[in-house]
């Protein structure tokens, strides 16, 4: 996991998603390596795939409020608006002072009412 951590750090994505793959090839309940494989796939703009690594972090733990907001990203991303907006808001639920969750989906709510 370190060297997925070093690889992500230093922008080598393809080499982190790699590492994160090697790490669940040994331990497929592993949130971590979910969690960081999700965020590297966001990165690569493999939205789909980090949606699927997101839903399985929340599989593995229900109340992970980064994994909430990380699949409302995703959904974001695909244009999937009001899901996306529901994802957020579950984060919040879970913790209401997590702020970025907020930001987002309050600016998604915004830019979705001026589009109407």
């Amino acid at each position: 996991m370190d060297m997925a951590t070093t690889s992500m750090m230093a922008g080598q994505f393809d080499d982190a998603l790699d590492h994160y793959d090697k790490a669940l090839q040994g331990n497929r309940r592993n949130r971590q390596a979910w969690s960081g494989r999700a965020l590297t796939l966001l990165y690569l703009k493999q939205y789909d795939e980090a949606l699927r690594s997101y839903e399985r972090v929340i599989r593995l733990s229900p109340r992970d409020a980064p994994a909430w907001q990380g699949k409302g990203i995703s959904l974001e991303f695909m244009g999937r608006y009001d899901e996306a907006i529901e994802s957020y808001n579950h984060a919040i639920k879970l913790n209401p002072a997590f702020g970025m969750a907020i930001q987002l989906r309050d600016r998604l709510d915004t830019r979705m009412h001026s589009l109407q």
